[in-house]
């Protein structure tokens, strides 16, 4: 979701660096699925929550961060959040009282992805104008694998 917006934002295809982990590298196949797929381009989703197939990704680069600076710092922001909100130890309490009152967390330039509580998880339904995403990716890896098992008879 946050490359979509990205792109919506940037109005081009995303060269993306990213830190060369294991989740990533795991989900590549699917990734580079929805960037290569042979369709027009079409959004799918409801309302605010649509995303443009093929997603709108130029490039994807597994990077170390120890050689890419802007990825050391994407690692140091998320990681940082990412204490904030899971360390429940109280001897912390004034460390992540401090991340959550500074600039790092009230930038005028950040997403929440949604949902972002419960409430809003149950009250946004997946219904009227729109197509559930989940159906919508289910479809087209059918069709590229009937097309493959199609090809493999000739």
């Amino acid at each position: 979701m946050l490359c979509e917006l990205w792109h919506r934002r940037a109005g081009t295809k995303l060269r993306i660096f990213q830190d060369d982990s294991k989740q990533i590298s795991h989900y590549r196949e699917y990734i580079d699925f929805t960037t290569q797929m042979k369709i027009e381009q079409q959004k799918v989703g409801f309302d605010d929550r649509s995303t443009t197939y093929p997603t709108q990704i130029e490039e994807l680069n597994m990077v170390s961060s120890k050689n890419v600076a802007g990825v050391q710092v994407s690692d140091l922001i998320a990681s940082t959040i990412a204490f904030m909100y899971n360390n429940k130890n109280s001897k912390h309490l004034d460390f992540f009282t401090k991340i959550q009152e500074s600039k790092l967390i009230n930038l005028e330039n950040h997403y929440t992805i949604w949902p972002s509580n419960a409430e809003e998880l149950l009250s946004r339904k997946m219904e009227g104008n729109g197509q559930n995403p989940l159906d919508f990716l289910v479809a087209q890896f059918l069709k590229v694998k009937i097309d493959n098992d199609v090809s493999g008879m000739k």
